[in-house]
């Protein structure tokens, strides 16, 4: 209900001056009740001779509890105004009332409470009718939703909206992608993009509701398992066709089937790209030669702490490799007939990290076989020994 301010003022207050009509724009000016009236929410206590140099310490803290009260009350009274300037006028009577209650011998609250009485005006003005015709149809068009990722081209959805709303964007096991259960049709647009990173973490057992996502793994570019006893059994049970990046941070049981620590190597993936695997029990033997066959669209491989059991002496080369990290838990050094091998058949590298170091006869002929090496590293998995870089006039032992 309207309630008119132009006649009326508070017992305390002298009398206001009459108020000339006002709109939901129009400037009000309460900023001299501010000017005359002192804000304070508590008195400055009384100070005795027995708190010694407490007296400092109360005035401080009492004066600085005054300032940010004002402050306080300043702001309320700001968006208080703008609120009501927007039509927002159940929140700016609000903002209103915490003024009066924070500074209730202020004439600021009550000044600002009938300003934005004023401003709704009077229920009968035709205006309201208009206002409330504007909001029902405003509210309407609200409702009416657009169903891109269904209505839209699917170029544009696949090329623009997809893109933009998954980039960079990580499914996991225990979390749910609310845009995958929409409807069929939004799940299969989205997978069809075949941008995702996939990650699956330990504790959780193949038959788990949580791993739902499983199958759309031919939708997968990335997938990252972490300290699982399965891995291996994943990734032959499923198809990964459109798998690029694959990152493997595994843990082995003692039970684990010797047949599926091989699993790796009977993947089929002709655009794979990137490997990295870390293995936490050292038991895990690797054959460089084995993955680079099945795998010979490799840009990157990295793996470490692996035990050296079997021969990787390579037969042929393997051009688009150019990033090779590979750490055996051994302590006899890598044989020159090995390195010279890598460089042979690996020409294209530009980063090499071998170790245990391997025979150091074989750096004059670095750059003869790998002409684009920019960074080489013996030594280790998280510290080198010894690191070469094309920058350097020479070696940096550490």
């Amino acid at each position: 209900m309207f309630t008119p301010f132009g006649n009326y003022h508070h017992p305390l207050e002298p009398p206001l001056p009459p108020v000339p009509p006002h709109c939901a724009q129009q400037d009000d000016d309460t900023s001299n009740a501010t000017t005359h009236d002192t804000i304070a929410l508590h008195p400055l206590p009384h100070v005795s001779m027995y708190q010694g140099q407490g007296d400092t310490i109360l005035t401080t803290t009492s004066n600085a509890i005054t300032t940010l009260a004002t402050q306080l009350i300043e702001q309320l009274d700001t968006r208080a105004k703008s609120l009501a300037n927007g039509a927002q006028f159940d929140l700016s009577l609000r903002d209103a009332a915490l003024i009066r209650a924070l500074a209730p011998t202020s004439a600021l609250g009550y000044l600002r409470t009938g300003y934005v009485y004023q401003q709704q005006g009077p229920s009968t003005d035709d205006g309201y009718r208009l206002l409330e015709t504007s909001c029902a149809a405003a509210m309407e068009a609200e409702a009416n939703v657009i169903d891109f990722m269904s209505e839209l081209p699917a170029d544009i959805v696949s090329m623009t909206i997809v893109p933009f709303l998954f980039e960079n964007y990580k499914l996991r096991h225990n979390s749910v992608c609310p845009y995958f259960y929409v409807c069929r049709t939004w799940r299969e647009r989205i997978l069809a993009n075949n941008v995702f990173h996939f990650h699956l973490f330990r504790k959780y057992g193949l038959d788990c509701p949580d791993y739902d996502l499983l199958p759309c793994s031919p939708h997968f570019k990335r997938l990252t398992m972490v300290q699982r006893q399965d891995w291996a059994q994943i990734l032959n049970e499923k198809p990964w066709p459109r798998l690029t990046h694959l990152d493997v941070d595994c843990k082995y049981g003692a039970t684990t089937p010797p047949h599926e620590r091989a699993g790796i190597h009977r993947l089929e993936i002709d655009a794979f790209e990137d490997f990295n695997i870390y293995n936490h029990t050292w038991n895990i033997s690797y054959c460089i030669t084995r993955h680079l066959e099945e795998c010979p669209n490799l840009v990157s491989l990295h793996a470490s702490r692996m035990t050296h059991q079997s021969p990787w002496l390579l037969s042929r080369q393997y051009h688009k490799l150019i990033q090779l990290h590979i750490n055996y838990w051994s302590t006899e050094p890598l044989a020159y007939d090995n390195m010279v091998n890598i460089l042979t058949h690996l020409p294209s590298l530009v980063s090499l990290d071998v170790g245990p170091r391997p025979d150091i006869k074989v750096l004059p002929m670095i750059h003869q076989y790998t002409p684009n090496l920019k960074l080489l590293a013996y030594g280790g998995d998280d510290s080198y020994d010894m690191v070469y870089g094309d920058q350097q006039q020479g070696w940096s032992i550490g």
